[in-house]
């Protein structure tokens, strides 16, 4: 009786492991749903993020403080959305403190959804998008926006032009990366500072091969602002992803890098 017990909590145990993953967004067969009817295929990635924004348009509540002082700027979101379609884990970054509240605000406000699936059960998944800050600019309408697929996803791959005829251009271009983000000189640090350790990037390639809403994670706050700072300003271009017609199609990267910096003068970021 006791090993039928234990057997049966063994079970239970591995089967609550298993329901506690958290799978990324291009893991998953089915995305969350919040409305339906925003579009033609719902289930899509294209169509979550439709929604979002359409959330978002409609929720956001500019923060009179940073109205006032004309303030500017974007809060980058992430979260889970559990087996049940109820987001939580909410975690929000920006240089505006305003913003990162707001930007918290709006996603405990999204409803109950439609879960994410896979294998044709439901799962756990995380997802992140930047939202913009900016009382001048017009709400544009909401259409349909193109997929943004990893770059490995892509029939062909973004690429460096010195890296067309490596074998694996992935990791040619991690490399390349990795040689631009450690010999920049905004990289430098002040005399006797040192940091070592991982850095992990994102960053979405534009169709024109120009680099947007690049992200460091990192526990050096110096490094993570060096490099989001080179990334952002368009510094690294690159040959976009394409299509089967060998169009140029919206991308995303994600790599992760030992870094190791060490301050020679006192320059500065």
């Amino acid at each position: 009786m006791n090993k039928i017990l234990l057997l049966g909590f063994l079970l239970c145990f591995h089967v609550s492991l298993a329901q506690s993953k958290i799978y990324k967004s291009n893991e998953v067969d089915i995305y969350p749903i919040i409305n339906s009817e925003l579009c033609k295929n719902p289930n899509t990635g294209s169509c979550f993020t439709l929604q979002l924004m359409s959330h978002v348009t409609t929720n956001l509540k500019y923060p009179e403080e940073a109205r006032e002082k004309g303030v500017t700027g974007k809060a980058y979101v992430q979260f889970v959305v559990d087996t049940l379609g109820i987001v939580s884990n909410i975690k929000a970054r920006s240089l505006e403190n305003s913003f990162k509240e707001e930007a918290i605000r709006i996603v405990k406000a999204l409803p109950k959804m439609v879960p994410a699936q896979k294998d044709g059960r439901a799962v756990n998944i995380s997802h992140s998008f930047p939202i913009v800050f900016n009382p001048n600019i017009e709400t544009p309408p909401i259409t349909e926006p193109e997929p943004l697929i990893a770059c490995e996803d892509a029939p062909i791959p973004p690429v460096f032009s010195t890296c067309k005829r490596a074998k694996d251009q992935k990791r040619c271009l991690e490399d390349k990366l990795f040689d631009i983000v450690t010999k920049s000189k905004k990289l430098h640090l002040a005399d006797g500072q040192k940091f070592s350790g991982k850095v992990t990037v994102y960053f979405e390639i534009n169709i024109d091969g120009s680099l947007s809403n690049a992200i460091a994670v990192t526990t050096f706050p110096e490094a993570k602002r060096a490099i989001e700072k080179y990334l952002a300003e368009n510094e690294v271009v690159l040959e976009p992803a394409k299509n089967e017609n060998n169009e140029p199609i919206p991308s995303h990267f994600k790599t992760e890098l030992n870094v190791l910096a060490v301050g020679r003068s006192r320059s500065k970021f």
